[in-house]
């Protein structure tokens, strides 16, 4: 999902060191040159990096994931997820401008170490009426796999309130 807030958010988290990926992933036909035959050393770093429990993840994980990114164009799908960003923003902008914020209940949540809640909540009010923030502790990107209790506390939660 592209992150919510037009173009200012989007160029703040693409000027994030940490978040090289969101600017090297949208260069056609490179990330797939240098990622193909590499696609487990290629995924370790990003689990290892934005991970607050990187020990989430088995190496069993990693072999799976990485079996399945080594699939015909699996990484190029990947890739075309970041590479679609700015044709979403536009779509989602123009959207609002049309319709209005979404008038559905939403929650945006975000793990306790990951760098996507540094203005999450702003943007996500700027589309949406009606928006719940959590924050799973001990987790970072990966909030489901880093901390399965605190995700599903947060969503049913959520779906309780």
């Amino acid at each position: 999902m592209p992150p919510p807030g037009g173009n200012r958010r989007l160029r703040h988290l693409q000027a994030l060191p940490a978040l090289w990926h969101l600017s090297f992933h949208t260069v056609p036909n490179l990330p797939e040159l240098l990622a193909t035959g590499h696609e487990r050393q290629y995924l370790k770093q990003f689990y290892d990096r934005l991970a607050m429990n990187p020990a989430a993840y088995t190496e069993a994980d990693l072999d799976f994931y990485a079996g399945q990114y080594a699939a015909p164009g699996a990484m190029r799908a990947g890739f075309n997820v970041y590479r679609a960003f700015e044709e979403d923003k536009v779509d989602n902008l123009r959207w609002s401008a049309e319709k209005g914020k979404v008038r559905v209940r939403a929650m945006l949540l975000s793990g306790e170490g990951t760098f996507e809640a540094l203005g999450s909540e702003e943007a996500a009010r700027e589309v949406d009426e009606d928006v719940r923030v959590g924050k799973v502790e001990g987790s970072g990107h990966w909030i489901a796999e880093e901390n399965p209790e605190g995700f599903v506390r947060e969503v049913l939660g959520f779906i309780e309130s």
